[in-house]
């Protein structure tokens, strides 16, 4: 094993309350990476999947229920209907904090409900670097982030991912639905659609790791540089289809993909 690996496993071991932890589960290569090492760890793991507006299209449940019992893991969906918190539907700078809060105050009960104790997410050391006044709920609901405790970045956990052989290894991130959209804009579910519809058309042209940044009728795509020429020569498709979603104008963001965007000032 290597040291990282390593230092993950006993990590895990460490935070497990009478050899039992909970684990917040995405499906990502994150909390993937975080489940398997605790599973291989042989600790009893449950792992909690939440199913919001926000996560939609982005979490396929099927597959996480496979994925998580193919590691021997305990498998619960539980329903958060977010937009209901008028903190969180006017998509204010601190949105984040009160969408975590719901999620993990969930979670938490969930696995107390079950008689798990602890409860870790996926955080690396790279999320720690950008805004996110989520990581104040997380710390407020007892959350323990193993990873980012043990000093991983992303490229961290995509190596120990694939010393692991798992096929979340090159998988794209996919942050918050919400950060496609600028603070301030009021969220409806009829907007969620649309980017969500947006970006899975992004994606049937091979755009794989895209964001569909909305901006009133104007939406701004950001895919890797390296994906320029091939979305120039495909654009006249790619305009019909999206501009089929009510938008007006279709840009492509020349400075390309990147994480944080909408913070930027």
């Amino acid at each position: 094993m290597s040291e990282n690996l390593i230092k993950l496993t006993n990590r895990l071991k460490e935070i497990a309350s009478d050899n039992k932890l909970c684990i917040a589960f995405s499906d990502g290569v994150d909390s993937t990476v975080a489940l398997k090492v605790a599973t291989d760890a042989g600790l009893k793991v449950l792992a909690v999947t939440v199913n919001t507006q926000l996560t939609k299209n982005k979490t396929n449940f099927e597959k996480s229920r496979q994925t998580a019992e193919s590691m021997n893991a305990i498998h619960k969906i539980v329903d958060i209907d977010m937009l209901l918190d008028e903190n969180i539907a006017s998509n204010d700078k601190l949105r984040c904090y009160y969408c975590k809060s719901k999620m993990f105050s969930t979670i938490k009960n969930t696995a107390i409900e079950n008689g798990f104790l602890e409860v870790c997410d996926g955080t690396n050391t790279d999320d720690l670097k950008e805004y996110r006044p989520g990581l104040t709920a997380k710390l407020e609901n007892g959350v323990h982030s193993p990873i980012a405790e043990c000093g991983l970045s992303k490229q961290d956990v995509r190596d120990i991912a694939a010393e692991l052989a798992l096929s979340v290894a090159t998988k794209p991130s996919s942050p918050c639905i919400l950060t496609r959209f600028p603070y301030g804009t009021n969220i409806t579910y009829d907007k969620l659609e649309k980017v969500q519809l947006g970006e899975d058309i992004l994606k049937s042209f091979g755009f794989e790791a895209c964001r569909f940044r909305v901006h009133s009728d104007i939406v701004r795509i950001e895919i890797p540089q390296s994906d320029f020429e091939s979305f120039i020569k495909q654009r006249d498709k790619i305009t019909q289809e999206l501009k089929k979603l009510g938008f007006i104008y279709i840009t492509l963001d020349l400075s390309g993909l990147r994480s944080g965007s909408m913070d930027i000032k």
